[in-house]
């Protein structure tokens, strides 16, 4: 995301609204949005984009440095999830029995280290009703990121030192390999590993990633940009609306909804209608909240559902 306020990316912001909210909506009223779960799957599209961005922009400028990233990610992140599990364990010491109390506890370690994903994995499916009643179900996916935040920095730190002109070819390489995996596990076991873990996910970091160090100018015109932004649009609420529960995921099926999400970042400032469309001040504010939204929201929901 650029720096220049003027050139500031408040498309991606609207981005992260339409994904918190689809999640949201998801959570509260499947039946309203039943491919709403895909707001994950733009969110980690935009953070591939915007990581892998900014990782080689800054070893291209001789500054970066593993412990000023890191840090960055950390003072970013942190904070945040540590304010949530707290409140969210001080609630479930009066509202938690005690066998779940066990099963929370477990989660949260497994939350703090950043490896819910693999741990919910071995709880149950993710649509399945039994995990309505964990509080920190929705972590799977902050663990899915920070894998990716640890492991990527080193990938392109070795591809720069080594042959950094190969390095769309060897993403590319990464990209397809992580998605013949994710759709090799979905036949084996659908909705599971290849939903949770982090090898089958990154091919959707490497889409955005590619979006953003392979295509360092857009030559193309304003109404091309135009078209580029409002496919994308079109191919994310066909996404959101038309895949539910049982469509397998992620695979080739997530494609589409990486697909568009990674047309609306290459056409960025240059399309009109689509920028002026996600920068509304209320996906403004909306994106701007997108983490804490989506970090507290699945505690309240799991809290309703239980009340009823």
């Amino acid at each position: 995301m650029l720096s220049n306020v003027h050139n500031f990316r408040w498309d991606i912001q609207g981005l992260r609204a339409i994904a918190v909210l689809s999640v949201v909506i998801f959570h509260i009223n499947p039946t309203l949005l039943p491919g709403g779960y895909l707001g994950v799957d733009i969110f980690f599209v935009i953070s591939g984009y915007l990581i892998l961005g900014f990782i080689w922009r800054d070893l291209e400028q001789n500054k970066f440095t593993l412990s000023r990233f890191y840090s960055k990610r950390i003072y970013r992140l942190a904070p945040a999830l540590f304010a949530m599990v707290l409140a969210t364990s001080i609630a479930g010491y009066f509202i938690l029995l005690p066998n779940e109390g066990v099963t929370y506890i477990e989660s949260l370690f497994s939350t703090l280290l950043y490896f819910s994903n693999f741990y919910f994995y071995t709880q149950s499916d993710y649509f399945n009703t039994a995990m309505e009643f964990a509080p920190l179900l929705h972590t799977w996916s902050l663990s899915v990121e920070e894998q990716f935040y640890i492991l990527f920095p080193f990938i392109l730190l070795f591809i720069y030192k080594i042959k950094k002109e190969s390095i769309i070819y060897l993403l590319i390489i990464l990209g397809v390999l992580s998605l013949v995996l994710s759709q090799i596990f979905i036949h084996f076991d659908q909705n599971s590993f290849a939903f949770f873990a982090s090898p089958t996910r990154f091919f959707q970091f490497i889409i955005g990633g590619l979006v953003s160090i392979g295509v360092q100018k857009n030559t193309f015109s304003k109404i091309v940009n135009d078209i580029f932004g409002f496919l994308g649009l079109v191919i994310l609420g066909i996404s959101v609306y038309f895949y539910t529960s049982y469509t397998p995921m992620p695979g080739l099926n997530a494609i589409w909804p990486s697909l568009g999400t990674a047309l609306i970042l290459y056409s960025g400032l240059n399309a009109r209608y689509t920028r002026l469309f996600l920068s509304n001040p209320l996906f403004k504010w909306i994106g701007n909240a997108s983490y804490s939204i989506y970090l507290w929201h699945w505690p309240l929901i799991e809290k309703r559902i239980r009340q009823e």
